[in-house]
């Protein structure tokens, strides 16, 4: 019938010796030999990337034990300080009526380092924002932080009340 041409018998070389390499060894094509990619190292590098998005600057503070003499409410303790990152969850405006006053409550979601843990009630401020100074002083509640598997960022849907 002939001879197999040499051009693929190269192919199916190429091919069995990938198929036959260590799963560890195993990299993306064109680059045999390269370690493969873990969930821990993707899981570090998708923190470091969401981190670098982080270009604002927030306190966190919740409701502490001591509690004002004058109002009788609880005096807020900052529990961090550091980058976060400020984004339009959905279009989701509320206008609840409160006290004859009616409110705008818009719906957005704070990304903080993976090692703080929002809880809800917690306000975060913006204290410095590098890409919108309009995001500078506003203030957010906590409703819900959300966790999950493989997380890169502590995530947590937060409302600013607008009077």
């Amino acid at each position: 019938m002939g001879s197999a041409d040499p051009e693929s018998l190269g192919r199916v070389d190429d091919h069995a010796r990938r198929r036959s390499s260590p799963p560890w060894r195993v990299g993306p094509p064109g680059r045999l030999g390269a370690p493969a990619v873990t969930a821990p190292t993707a899981l570090r590098s998708g923190r470091a990337a969401a981190e670098r998005l982080m270009t604002d600057t927030c306190t966190l503070e919740r409701p502490g034990e001591l509690v004002d003499d004058v109002t009788g409410e609880a005096v807020m303790e900052t529990v961090f300080t550091g980058r976060c990152k400020v984004q339009t969850y959905e279009g989701y405006e509320q206008n609840p009526t409160a006290g004859g006053a009616v409110l705008t409550v818009q719906r957005y979601r704070v990304d903080l380092p993976v090692t703080v843990q929002p809880r809800p009630g917690d306000i975060v401020t913006v204290t410095a924002s590098a890409t919108d100074p309009n995001l500078t002083g506003k203030s957010y509640r906590v409703t819900a932080p959300f966790n999950k598997s493989y997380a890169t960022a502590s995530r947590c849907f937060v409302d600013e009340v607008v009077t």
